[in-house]
């Protein structure tokens, strides 16, 4: 039997959405989610802790200067 490999998952951390906000300077949900390349229904389930994918998640550190630190951003969830 095969065993299949699953890409990597993530949730955004608390606060972290607005914290981009703040620091990009951003002053409605609809120039954030054009910053992350998403819908605002998006964000919103985001914010409730709804799985990202591993690109969303590393374009959230890079957005943040800083495509190393995943982790601060997102927390991987176990498969």
């Amino acid at each position: 039997m095969m065993d299949t490999i699953s890409a990597p998952r993530f949730r955004v951390r608390p606060g972290v959405l607005d914290h981009i906000m703040r620091t990009r300077r951003l002053q409605t949900e609809e120039q954030l989610a054009a910053a992350l390349g998403t819908t605002v229904d998006r964000l919103e389930d985001m914010r409730a802790g709804a799985p990202v994918t591993a690109r969303m998640a590393l374009h959230i550190a890079t957005l943040q200067g800083d495509g190393d630190f995943i982790a601060g951003y997102c927390e991987p969830i176990a498969a």
